[in-house]
């Protein structure tokens, strides 16, 4: 089931980010990508810890290739607060068998 296998992806990706969530990033680089019909565009902003990284041509080019590959694929939501209820049941129930026996928080 390939949503199902989607859904998987992004919760190993958020593990990995979790690991890594207390860190300190004070410094990063916009990437802003605009269709030439000027009917889509995408910013995004790439963090990194250090302004010697973020002043990089490779990492400020990143920021740019990201954001046309956001542009690119047509998210379906921006943030988790926009989510439907149908599309979180459907993560709930992916992932209930791993939550057995944990505690709820």
């Amino acid at each position: 089931d390939m949503d199902k296998a989607v859904i998987i992806l992004k919760k190993k990706r958020s593990e990995a980010a979790e690991k890594k969530a207390d860190r300190e990033l004070g410094a990063g680089a916009v990437g802003v990508y605009v269709h030439n019909t000027n009917e889509v565009a995408a910013v995004v902003l790439l963090a990194c810890e250090t302004d010697f990284v973020s002043k990089n041509e490779e990492f400020v080019a990143l920021a740019k290739d990201i954001a046309m590959h956001v542009a690119a694929t047509d998210p379906k939501y921006i943030s988790k607060d926009e989510l439907p209820e149908d599309a979180i049941e459907k993560a709930k129930e992916v992932f209930a068998p791993e939550l057995e026996g944990k505690p709820e928080d």
